[in-house]
């Protein structure tokens, strides 16, 4: 549709109202992916799995590096 208005008045209202458009529907597509997601499950299998551990570890040592390189330079 953008194609066919352009070069005319209207072009920048209806540019502007699909990208709000554009904004609007991901929202709700996001809301609607939120609320059919079983945290409880994800959370069980992440537990399980060792990734929670690895993921606190790693952040641990991210702020042990920062922490070591801000030492070194301030």
């Amino acid at each position: 549709m953008l194609p066919l208005v352009q070069g005319m008045p209207q072009a920048d209202a209806v540019q502007r109202v699909v990208m709000d458009m554009n904004k609007w529907w991901f929202a709700i597509g996001f809301v609607g992916i939120g609320i059919g997601t079983n945290l409880k499950y994800f959370w069980a299998g992440a537990i399980g799995s060792g990734i929670i551990q690895c993921y606190l570890i790693t952040n641990l040592f991210d702020m042990g590096v920062a922490l070591g390189l801000s030492y070194l330079l301030f």
